[in-house]
């Protein structure tokens, strides 16, 4: 009986250090991988434009991809119907008529990824509209 114990006891403390070890180089991966992104769009005169196309239920590109400290100009078109885009961290928040091209610029200020979500209703998959802007 000592003997099954002591060996589920040994399983389970290699079972979690190997998921604790999994979890470190998952870690170290996501880290590499958000590392290999490249910029987004093109800079222009110091400023990073990048042209945004918003459509049913999705943004491109995505991730957008910025240096902290840019200037960034998003360049957004609603390719199909009324969209939103609303980047809470900073205060965006812009309605997009379709096949209309509104400028949206920001200093790019805080580093992290910040979630942009449609803020218009646009349909039944409006709340799975959302995308990923990276700022390192």
């Amino acid at each position: 009986m000592r003997n099954i114990l002591f060996s589920l006891m040994i399983f389970s403390w290699v079972g979690i250090g190997c998921a604790q070890m999994e979890d470190m180089h998952h870690g170290e991966y996501q880290h590499k991988e958000k590392e290999k992104l490249l910029l987004s769009g093109e800079l222009k005169d110091e400023v990073r434009e990048v042209e945004v196309k918003a459509f049913q239920y999705g943004f491109s590109p995505d991730p957008i991809v910025v240096n902290k400290g840019e200037k960034l100009r998003l360049k957004m078109t609603s390719m199909d119907v009324t969209h939103g885009i609303w980047i809470k961290e900073y205060k965006i928040n812009v309605t997009l008529p379709p096949k209309e091209t509104k400028t949206i610029e920001f200093i790019v200020d805080k580093e992290g990824e910040f979630v942009l979500y449609c803020s218009v209703f646009c349909g039944p998959g409006h709340g799975h509209m959302h995308g990923k802007l990276i700022v390192r």
